[in-house]
Formats: C-alpha cells, structure tokens, sequence
C-alpha cells in the first residue's frame, strides 16, 4: 500500500475486494454521522448514520489512471442497533 485514506469518526474496514476494473471495495463499521455518503453512478443505500453504536459501510474507490484513487461510492447500511459488515463479494 502506498497511500491509505481516513474516511472519519472510529472506521473499521473488516474486508477489502478489488475487481477486474482495478477498482476497490471496503466494507467495515463506522461511528461517524459525517460519514462521506456518494451516489456516484449508483443509488445511495442509506444517507445518514442509523444510531446505535455503529453502522456497516461500503465504499468503493475508483482508480484515477494516475496511479492513485478516488472515492467513487459510498453508503451506510444500518438501524438504530449495532451494525457491521464483515465480508463482501463479486457478481459476476
């Protein structure tokens, strides 16, 4: 890894998927309200922080043909309970 990125508040990324694209994809836990939610080219799952102790994420950074990336999408998933995720995978 060259660089690494801070999304905010306590971020957990508990899997990391990269495709064919070169794109990758984190999904963890976060406890930040100012989460950075985007649409990019796909709908926004949840916009704001569900409540509770946590809510799951996923994010995807797209590369910039630089050789550094971007973030391209990003969404909360949760309630107002305890919310992480833990794993992801491709459909192909």
């Amino acid at each position: 890894m060259v660089s690494a990125s801070k999304l905010q508040g306590n971020d957990s990324a508990n899997a990391i998927l990269s495709d064919a694209s070169g794109n990758v994809y984190l999904a963890g836990e976060t406890d930040a309200g100012d989460f950075p939610v985007s649409g990019g080219q796909m709908d926004v799952v949840q916009h704001v922080f569900g409540g509770g102790g946590s809510d799951a994420f996923a994010v995807k950074f797209a590369p910039t043909g630089t050789g550094l990336y971007h973030l391209d999408y990003s969404t909360y998933f949760g309630g107002d309970a305890e919310d992480k995720a833990f794993g992801m995978a491709e459909d192909q």
